[in-house]
C-alpha cells in the first residue's frame, strides 16, 4: 500500500504544477520588458498590468484567492521563477522565451540586489556579462563549500578551525539582518546563528529518526508523527540548553535561561530554516536571500 503522506504530497505537487502551468503565460506577458528588475519590481509589474485578477487566476474553478499582501506576492513571483528556471535545462530557441535569468547588482548603498530579465531580451553583451557573472559566483561557492567542509570536518576532529556563526554571518547582508532581527547588536546576531546551527544539525537527527519510525510502523497516522515531532522540538531545546552548559561552564538552569530568551526562541529557528533551505536550493538563491524569504513566510502565517 502506498504511503498515505507521500500521496498526500504528490497530489499537493500536482496540482500546484497545474496551476503554476497555467499562470506561466500571463506571468511572462506581464514581466516581459527590456529592463533588468527586482523581486519587488517584479510584483509593481504585476500590479500594474491587474496580473492579480487576470487569467491566470479568474480562468481556474475553483478560483483561488490571489494574494495580497508585499510577502504572499513575493512568494507567488519566486515560485513563478523557480518553476520556469527549469526552461534553462532545455534546448533552445524553444525554451528561451520562458527563461528568466537573474543576477545580482550593485546598489547605490555599496549593497547587492538580484535582478531579472526574460532571457530572450537580453544582449550579447548582456549574455557575456552573465557568463562572466556565473563563472565568478560558481568559483566562490565553491570555495566557500570548501571552507565549510573543512570547518566541519575539524569541528568533528575536535580541533579549531573556521568560526561557523563568523562564517554564515559573513553571507548574511547589513540591510537583511536589521531588518530580520530588528535591534539585535552583533553579538546576539552570533547567537542567534550559533543556536540556530545547532537546531539544524537536531532537526536533522529528529528528521531521520522520525521517518525511521514512520516506515517501522511506530507512527503510523498523521497525528502521531505530529507528536512526535512536537515533543521532538522541545527535547532539542532541552539538548541545546545542556551542551551550552557544558559548553561555557554554567549551570542548566541558566543556559535553559539564555535559550529560551524571546530572541533566540524566535530568530534561531528561523535562521536555521534559511540554512536548510538554502542547503537544498536548486535556483541559485543566496543565503541571505533565504533569510528574507523565510521572514516573509512568517508574515504570512
Amino acid at each position: 500500500m502506498e504511503d498515505e503522506f507521500s500521496e498526500r504530497a504528490m497530489r499537493e505537487m500536482v496540482g500546484q504544477m497545474i496551476l503554476t502551468y497555467l499562470r506561466e503565460k500571463p506571468f511572462l506577458k506581464a514581466v516581459t520588458s527590456p529592463e533588468w528588475a527586482t523581486l519587488d519590481g517584479l510584483v509593481a509589474t504585476l500590479d500594474m498590468a491587474d496580473y492579480w485578477r487576470g487569467e491566470g487566476w479568474s480562468n481556474i474553478s475553483p478560483a483561488p484567492e490571489p494574494p495580497t499582501t508585499p510577502a504572499g506576492k513575493r512568494r507567488h513571483v519566486r515560485e513563478m521563477l523557480e518553476s520556469l528556471s527549469m526552461y534553462q535545462h532545455e534546448d533552445p530557441p524553444t525554451a528561451v522565451e520562458k527563461v528568466l535569468v537573474s543576477k545580482l547588482r550593485a546598489t547605490e548603498d555599496g549593497g547587492l540586489e538580484r535582478v531579472f530579465k526574460v532571457a530572450a531580451l537580453c544582449s550579447p553583451e548582456e549574455f557575456g556579462e552573465l557568463k562572466e557573472y556565473n563563472e565568478a559566483a560558481a568559483d566562490y561557492h565553491y570555495i566557500r563549500e570548501r571552507e565549510l567542509d573543512d570547518a566541519h570536518r575539524a569541528l568533528e576532529r575536535g580541533e579549531g578551525g573556521i568560526n561557523l556563526p563568523e562564517f554564515y554571518l559573513e553571507e548574511l547582508s547589513e540591510e537583511t539582518m536589521d531588518w530580520v532581527w530588528p535591534n539585535i547588536e552583533e553579538e546576539g546576531r552570533r547567537w542567534i546563528i550559533a543556536v540556530g546551527i545547532m537546531l539544524d544539525w537536531a532537526k536533522d537527527r529528529l528528521r531521520k529518526q522520525t521517518n525511521h519510525e514512520h516506515k517501522e510502523g511506530a507512527l503510523p497516522t498523521e497525528e502521531q508523527v505530529d507528536e512526535h515531532l512536537r515533543r521532538g522540538v522541545e527535547e532539542m531545546w532541552r539538548e541545546i540548553a545542556l551542551d551550552l552548559s557544558n559548553r561555557l561552564e554554567m549551570s542548566e538552569d541558566e543556559a535553559t535561561r539564555f535559550v529560551d530568551q524571546p530572541a533566540i526562541r524566535t530568530y534561531s529557528p528561523e535562521f536555521a530554516e534559511a540554512l536548510d533551505n538554502w542547503r537544498d536550493d536548486e535556483c541559485g538563491w543566496t543565503l541571505d536571500e533565504h533569510l528574507r524569504f523565510v521572514e516573509d513566510e512568517r508574515e504570512l502565517d
